[in-house]
């Protein structure tokens, strides 16, 4: 994801995900610890942050801050285009 691209999609995933909100909705998987329903603590997703990925950046998400939220995201967004970068490098070219 482009630089420049981050906060705007910070800001809708949040305006979409419900903001500060936490959501302590059983039906989500998002919700969940272990990232499926029933599976782990409920623990709850807020700014668009599941549960899981707060946890793995040391977050509760009942704790986490609008920045801490970005920070996540951020470093999550530059994983995966990492990844993808990486695999169209091994990708073979067509013929």
């Amino acid at each position: 994801m482009a630089a420049a691209n981050r906060m705007a999609s910070f800001l809708a995933t949040m305006v979409w995900e419900g903001g500060a909100k936490l959501s302590m909705d059983r039906r989500d998987a998002g919700n969940w610890s272990g990232g499926k329903v029933g599976v782990g603590r409920l623990l709850g997703s807020r700014y668009g942050v599941s549960a899981a990925v707060a946890l793995k950046h040391g977050w509760l998400p009942a704790t986490l801050s609008e920045d801490n939220a970005l920070s996540i995201f951020v470093s999550v967004a530059k994983r995966e285009t990492a990844a993808i970068r990486s695999n169209c490098r091994r990708r073979p070219t067509p013929r």
